[in-house]
């Protein structure tokens, strides 16, 4: 069961770059574009601030624990803290002139969002399951298999969001500037050259 959810993740994963690289070859006509453009830079980053503040408070009361679900609750901690200075960081590099940056981090920053939320989710389900286990309540099996699920995506998806970072933080000047940094030769398909 928990690993139908993994699947659906991934289909979702796979559907985003397919429906941007394909579909939409400039990421400034992409919906990631607008969502990060209008949705949080346009309503002075509130959507995010409420979001980092919801996280930090979930995972507030397991800070400290010496347990699997305390190293969770620090990892969470650590990327909504990121995830709050990284959208600072794009709206003032977009309100001091250089607004290509939104488009060219926009699909990155979606990615990290969604591996952000999809370990939030986990962690929800991580810690009720340890409370039922502890209670004895209901199938035990089950909520192993949750513990076991939501570990699987700290240690192997999360992680993904290093390099997401990194992409975010320092796009490349091809990408962001829309003056022409690549000459129209260098688009070449033209191999016998």
């Amino acid at each position: 069961m928990c690993y139908e959810v993994l699947n659906v993740y991934a289909y979702a994963y796979v559907y985003v770059y397919v429906y941007v690289y394909v579909f939409f070859l400039h990421p400034h006509h992409t919906p990631m574009n607008a969502i990060l453009s209008y949705h949080i830079i346009e309503e002075k980053l509130k959507p995010i601030k409420d979001a980092v503040k919801r996280l930090k408070a979930l995972v507030q009361p397991h800070l400290f624990a010496n347990t699997v679900v305390g190293q969770h609750a620090r990892t969470l901690y650590w990327k909504a803290i990121q995830w709050d200075l990284m959208t600072m960081a794009i709206g003032y590099k977009a309100m001091k002139g250089s607004k290509d940056i939104v488009g060219s981090v926009s699909v990155d920053y979606l990615m990290f969002s969604g591996h952000v939320t999809l370990a939030e989710h986990w962690f929800r389900m991580e810690t009720v399951s340890h409370q039922k286990i502890a209670e004895g309540k209901g199938n035990k099996a089950y909520y192993e298999a949750q513990i076991e699920t939501s570990d699987f995506v700290f240690k192997h998806m999360l992680p993904r969001t290093l390099a997401l970072r990194q992409s975010i933080l320092s796009p490349s000047a091809a990408t962001i500037n829309s003056s022409g940094a690549m000459k129209i030769e260098n688009f070449s398909f033209d191999h016998s050259l």
